[in-house]
């Protein structure tokens, strides 16, 4: 399951009295420029941006630094590049420390981005300690409270507290839905959350809808070849899969994998769970060989990316043996058991 996280980008501004030149205004619109790139799929541009606004900025450093390694640090977690992520994010706080004092309602956003990060890194219990800080530090009325409720939600989910996580997503789904139009940016991200709650308690008539709506609102909103839509794509496809409607399922797989291999390349640990699902799907449909095939592509990444010790990458690990047992592959079932014992 993909529980879907948004970051909240940070604009530059100017802080009372602190004065703008022309060099400002460049990195700001850099920064700007990045952040939609960012939203838009676009990383390697955006990437350069923010690299051109953090030169400009870091000699002067102050509010505006802090907000373009923010940035940063939310691309490179989406980018899967997780040391370089946290390393952004550190000198973030830093400087937010530095400004405002430890714990003010300024780090709250960076602190929301870095529980999203651990979470990732399958580190829940860091995620969990900085969930609930940033939550509990943003005001009621802000509007990032949505997002943080979110990010809190989707932890509470890992620790298998699906009751905890269900209502901080209805509570994200409320502001969301008040919106003006009844369109927030941010209500798609929310329904692929409270449909994957209802998956994990075998609901899944009740998920389907609501990822299809989740789907078309992306669709609609960043295009229909953005890494957004193949999280929705994928947990649909997941949804039918768990009702046994295969020959709607497998094409949907299909469609997310190479949306992530388009948009996030090969080596990128969405890509190598994609891959992984579809493999749970052939394995369930009779099709070992070819589970096999994808499992193996899948864990060779995840090793990569996220290490050998990552629940994903020890959850596929553990398929992976189950198919090779199931096929009368004793001695690689027993090797691939061996390695990390």
């Amino acid at each position: 399951m993909k529980y879907f996280l948004a970051f909240l980008l940070l604009s530059a501004f100017a802080l009372h009295g602190e004065s703008q030149g022309p060099n400002d205004e460049r990195a700001e619109a850099l920064n700007n420029s990045g952040a939609e790139l960012y939203q838009a799929g676009r990383y390697q541009e955006a990437e350069q941006r923010y690299s051109r606004a953090i030169e400009i900025w870091r000699s002067k450093g102050g509010v505006n630094l802090a907000a373009a390694l923010n940035n940063m640090g939310a691309l490179y977690r989406s980018m899967g590049k997780y040391s370089e992520s946290e390393a952004q994010y550190f000198e973030a706080l830093q400087i937010q420390t530095s400004l405002f004092g430890k714990d003010s309602i300024q780090s709250a956003n960076v602190l929301n981005n870095l529980a999203q990060l651990y979470r990732a890194q399958g580190r829940s219990k860091d995620a969990l300690a900085l969930a609930r800080k940033s939550v509990a530090l943003t005001e009621k009325g802000d509007p990032a409270l949505l997002d943080r409720l979110v990010t809190l939600g989707s932890v509470s989910a890992d620790f298998g507290e699906p009751a905890e996580a269900l209502a901080l997503f209805k509570r994200a789904a409320e502001i969301a839905e008040s919106a003006p139009g009844g369109q927030h940016p941010r209500l798609a991200g929310v329904l692929n959350n409270i449909a994957q709650v209802h998956i994990s308690e075998g609901r899944f008539q009740e998920a389907e809808p609501l990822l299809r709506r989740a789907t078309s609102l992306w669709e609609h909103s960043v295009g229909p070849n953005h890494p957004n839509v193949a999280v929705a794509l994928n947990n649909l496809a997941q949804s039918l899969r768990l009702q046994r409607k295969y020959a709607e399922a497998e094409p949907l797989y299909r469609r997310s994998l190479q949306i992530l291999e388009e948009r996030l390349g090969v080596e990128h640990p969405d890509y190598a769970r994609g891959l992984a699902n579809l493999a749970d799907f052939f394995h369930e449909r009779g099709r070992d060989s070819g589970a096999i095939a994808l499992y193996q592509r899948s864990l060779s990444v995840l090793e990569r990316s996220l290490g050998p010790d990552h629940p994903t990458t020890a959850k596929v690990r553990q398929n992976l043996v189950k198919v090779y047992r199931a096929e009368g592959r004793y001695t690689e079932a027993g090797n691939l058991t061996l390695a990390r014992k």
